[in-house]
């Protein structure tokens, strides 16, 4: 502080002299300046001022020498500028990370789910359709949506057994007589009576809070029972939102009472990080967009006018450069860019969930697909 009071106090004196040389300047002669001038002779600075003069000695500074200074924002990337275009390449702005799956089975949570006051039909990535009453709740295994029906019985969720054990790689069995149902996977061994809250799980006995029954032809289980038996967690998701606007719980078939999701778990599996999913997200969108943008722009000007379309195409700017996880369900990350896409974390396969007024879906993204771009006009031109 007291260096700079000092510097300022001097370079006032100086500015002072030079102000007055600049008066007498334009009539005298530069060799011989006015008496009165050569009178002007800097006084001494008073002692107090001197006594906060640094000790250092200033260093001059070398004309000569070149300072570096940092780019401006609004200098666009090398590349950029040489392609005499404004807009950065995706290379620019995001990373464009690379994964290695790990071989654990591929999901499938794909389905288009069409709604009405009473019934839900459901149509499945192979094809199949099935309709169910308005109380329908999905079963998702390790991310696949399973074709059948879930019951709620006494405020607890049951499966049918051979589609939930079948789906977690395990085997089950019946005995007609005994009305016996044996479960197995891998080292896990589990013996259940129709109609009889009593288990044995590995050779101990326990007991369920509701025992397995036969409903429909098909003998029904509590799902987090069986489930946590055989090693694997069980989630309930209703896709509610908290304050941030994340999900807390994101429901991947969307529009249904809730989603029982079963999924195993391995420590030695390697999750793809949340921030590569994001950025391999963004950096796939922003190339689309581009696109977009090149063969859409004239025809959506003729169809919205100029000033919707450039409020929208900011909005998607923003979208993708703005991406971010709200969520994860299952084996997926939930990721906001220019639409809502399921990004599954083990083998960096992509999903897009959306919607129109009639029905829900969720289908696999290919960037190469030009139907993909249906996420563009989707969420932010009406029909």
């Amino acid at each position: 502080m007291k260096t700079r009071l000092w510097a300022f106090l001097l370079c006032a004196a100086i500015a002072t002299q030079s102000l007055a040389v600049c008066a007498w300047g334009a009539e005298a002669s530069p060799t011989e300046p006015p008496a009165e001038v050569a009178e002007l002779t800097p006084e001494p600075l008073p002692s107090e001022l001197l006594e906060l003069a640094p000790e250092e000695e200033l260093v001059p500074i070398d004309p000569t020498e070149t300072v570096e200074t940092a780019p401006t924002a609004s200098e666009a990337p090398a590349e950029v500028a040489e392609a005499g275009s404004p807009t950065p390449t995706p290379e620019a702005i995001f990373s464009n990370p690379s994964f290695e799956p790990i071989q654990i089975g591929a999901a499938d949570p794909v389905n288009r789910t069409v709604s009405s006051p009473s019934k839900k039909t459901i149509t499945y990535s192979d094809g199949t359709t099935a309709t169910y009453d308005k109380s329908y709740k999905p079963l998702f295994v390790n991310g696949t949506l399973i074709n059948c029906n879930v019951l709620t019985i006494e405020d607890r969720t049951l499966v049918p057994v051979r589609f939930l054990v079948e789906a977690l790689g395990g085997q089950v069995g019946w005995n007609e007589a005994l009305q016996e149902v044996t479960v197995v996977r891998g080292p896990d061994r589990l013996i259940l009576t129709i109609g009889s809250p009593k288990v044995i799980v590995n050779g101990v006995e326990t007991y369920t809070d509701v025992p397995p029954g036969i409903y429909g032809d098909y003998t029904y289980l509590p799902v987090r029972f069986v489930s946590e038996s055989l090693g694997a967690k069980v989630s309930y998701n209703t896709g509610s939102i908290g304050s941030d606007g994340k999900f807390q719980d994101y429901a991947i078939l969307q529009g249904a009472q809730g989603n029982v999701l079963v999924d195993q778990e391995n420590s030695s599996w390697a999750a793809i990080p949340q921030q590569d999913a994001v950025s391999k997200m963004s950096y796939i969108t922003y190339v689309m967009l581009q696109k977009f943008k090149a063969l859409k722009y004239d025809s959506l000007v003729e169809t919205y006018g100029k000033a919707y379309v450039a409020n929208a195409l900011a909005l998607m700017d923003e979208s993708v450069l703005k991406a971010r996880v709200i969520g994860e369900a299952s084996r997926y990350y939930v990721i906001e860019s220019a639409g809502i896409f399921l990004f599954d974390k083990y083998s960096g396969a992509i999903y897009n969930a959306a919607s129109d007024a009639k029905s829900t879906w969720v289908s696999r993204f290919d960037e190469n697909n030009p139907e993909s771009e249906s996420i563009f006009l989707l969420g932010y031109f009406y029909a």
